[in-house]
């Protein structure tokens, strides 16, 4: 009976923890005013994933549902993945020895720019196709 008794207050505890992250995550990525510019947000981390904030030279660990900003820069290492969650609410996955950094709009009233520096990357969107602008070393997509 004693067992049955921990098991059930150590299940007690971890369905708390699990539901007050759950909460926590939900108000971070929900809190933004309502007429706030949509954001960059770093939404899940697999592996080694470091940025390195706008005008800094130095690298630092990622965290989950992180915000990006223009001038940031996104490295995952080898064996590592990221995904993105971008302002028109597209999903970027971001693929292992990738750096990308995101950039201002190349015109005004254009949309941010996604330069890919090096590594791979695919993008999913189950809306209606909106205006992206990548650069890659190969090509540069409008």
């Amino acid at each position: 009976m004693l067992v049955n008794s921990r098991l059930a207050l150590v299940l007690q505890i971890v369905l708390a923890v699990v539901a007050a992250r759950q909460t926590a995550v939900a108000q971070s990525v929900s809190n933004a005013p309502a007429n706030s510019r949509p954001q960059i947000v770093l939404l899940t981390i697999e592996g080694t994933v470091e940025v390195a904030p706008a005008g800094t030279l130095s690298w630092a660990p990622a965290r989950t549902n992180q915000v990006l900003n223009v001038g940031d820069r996104v490295h995952t290492g080898e064996g590592s993945r990221a995904t993105i969650l971008l302002t028109d609410r597209s999903v970027q996955r971001v693929g292992d020895l990738t750096t990308l950094e995101i950039r201002p709009p190349t015109q005004p009233g254009r949309r941010l720019l996604l330069d890919l520096k090096a590594g791979k990357s695919y993008l999913f969107n189950r809306e209606k196709p909106a205006e992206l602008q990548f650069r890659t070393p190969l090509a540069e997509r409008c």
